[in-house]
């Protein structure tokens, strides 16, 4: 039986390519409102950022995301991006 193919995709900010697991989606929509993508299936442009807590300072820091998804974001959603992370990597870890 052939292997199972793993999705994998390219973080925006270290340029590693990873899993989607260890991924997180950030979506921005039509309306350009930006969001965590928990189910990795909202419509809207996506860009992919690795659930490593010093990946998401570096994002925040370089503001990346900014870039990537050509909008202005706020500390606050830097701050429950890396809030988000941290969770996920605690959970991952148990």
């Amino acid at each position: 039986m052939p292997k199972k193919k793993i999705p994998l995709r390219k973080c925006v900010v270290s340029n590693e390519m990873k899993p989607k697991k260890e991924m997180i989606r950030v979506v921005k929509n039509k309306e350009d409102h930006v969001d965590i993508d928990h189910s990795g299936r909202m419509p809207g442009r996506g860009a992919y950022v690795s659930i490593e807590p010093e990946i998401v300072q570096t994002a925040w820091d370089q503001r990346v995301l900014d870039r990537v998804l050509g909008t202005k974001l706020d500390d606050a959603f830097y701050q429950s991006l890396l809030d988000y992370v941290k969770h996920q990597k605690a959970r991952m870890s148990l």
